[in-house]
C-alpha cells in the first residue's frame, strides 16, 4: 500500500532511480541528525536505535530505488529474495514461499530465523495453507507474485506482525498459530473477491502488548475473549472482552469474529486452531 502511494508520486513528479536514492540518503542524514549532542556526535543511530533495524533499513536503499522502474510487487519479491539468509538453504519455491520469506524478514534477528522457519513446517496443514495464501495476496489489481502467485483481495496488512512475532520466538510456533487464526478471522469479515483489490489494515497492538505468546495463551480463556471486531472498510482491531471486568460479556455491534487463543496453542504437538 505505501509502495503504491510511492509508485504514484514518482510516475507524477517524473522522477528517476537517482531521485529515490537521494531521497532516501536526505531521510538517513536527517533522522541522524534528530538527536544531536555536541560533545557525543549523533547518538540516535548509535545508542538509541536497533542496529539490526538500521542494518536492514540501509540494505533496502539499493532496492527500494528501483521502484522507479519495477512494479511495487516486483520490487518487493526482489526483496524478499535478495534477504533470503543464506545459512537457511535454498530460497523457498512454491505456494509457501512468499509467506515463509515474509516472516523471515519480520523476526528480523539471525537467531529467531530458523524458530520460525521450523515453526512455519510445523503448523497444521490448515494454518499453513491460511499464511500462505493470505501472505501472497498483494492487494493491487493485476499483480501477483512470480514465485507465489495468489490473485483476489483484499490484502490484509497485520499491524505490529513483526513485532509480535519477535516477542513469539520463545514458542515461535504458538505465534505463528495466532497469525494464522488472525488472518482466517479477517478474512471471515472481509470475503475474498476476485476482482478486488486494495489492503484493510488489522490492528493486533492489543495482542502484542499483553506479552509475550506464553502470557497472551495463557491468560486467555475463561472470562477473558478476544474479538476481531471490523471498523468500516478498510480496517479491523482484534480487541479483548473481559467477563470480570464488564460484569457481561456483550459482543461489539460491529461484524465480528471469535479468535481462539488459549492455553492449547502453547502445546507443541501439530493441532489445529480453526
Amino acid at each position: 500500500m505505501l509502495l503504491s502511494k510511492f509508485k504514484q508520486l514518482l510516475k507524477s513528479g517524473g522522477m528517476s532511480a537517482a531521485d529515490v536514492a537521494f531521497y532516501f540518503v536526505h531521510w538517513l542524514t536527517d533522522l541522524a541528525g534528530a538527536e544531536g549532542a555536541p560533545l557525543a556526535g549523533a547518538e540516535k543511530f548509535v545508542v538509541k536505535f536497533p542496529h539490526a533495524v538500521l542494518n536492514s533499513f540501509i540494505r533496502s536503499f539499493p532496492i527500494v530505488q528501483q521502484l522507479a522502474t519495477l512494479t511495487e510487487t516486483e520490487l518487493m519479491e526482489r526483496f524478499l529474495v535478495e534477504w533470503w539468509p543464506d545459512l537457511l538453504g535454498p530460497l523457498p519455491i512454491g505456494p509457501e514461499a512468499v509467506a515463509l520469506m515474509r516472516l523471515v524478514v519480520q523476526v528480523q534477528s539471525p537467531a529467531a530465523q530458523p524458530k520460525v522457519v521450523e515453526a512455519f513446517h510445523s503448523l497444521s496443514d490448515d494454518d499453513r495453507a491460511t499464511l500462505a495464501t493470505e501472505m501472497a495476496i498483494t492487494g493491487i489489481n493485476g499483480q501477483t507474485y512470480t514465485a507465489s502467485p495468489t490473485k483476489g483481495g483484499p490484502a490484509f496488512l497485520v499491524y505490529y506482525s513483526p513485532a509480535f512475532l519477535r516477542q513469539s520466538v520463545s514458542n515461535a510456533l504458538a505465534g505463528l498459530r495466532v497469525l494464522a487464526g488472525v488472518y482466517r478471522a479477517a478474512r471471515e469479515l472481509f470475503p475474498l473477491s476476485a476482482d478486488h483489490g486494495g489492503c484493510v489494515i488489522v490492528h493486533i497492538d492489543q495482542l502484542k502488548a499483553e506479552g509475550d505468546i506464553g502470557s497472551l495463551c495463557a491468560t486467555a480463556g475463561i472470562g477473558n475473549l478476544w474479538i476481531l471486531v471490523r471498523k468500516g472498510e478498510r480496517e479491523a482491531v482484534a480487541e479483548r472482552y473481559a467477563l470480570f471486568d464488564n460484569v457481561s460479556l456483550t459482543p461489539p455491534d460491529e461484524p465480528h469474529h471469535v479468535l481462539r487463543i488459549d492455553k492449547s496453542l502453547l502445546v507443541t504437538a501439530v493441532t489445529s486452531i480453526c
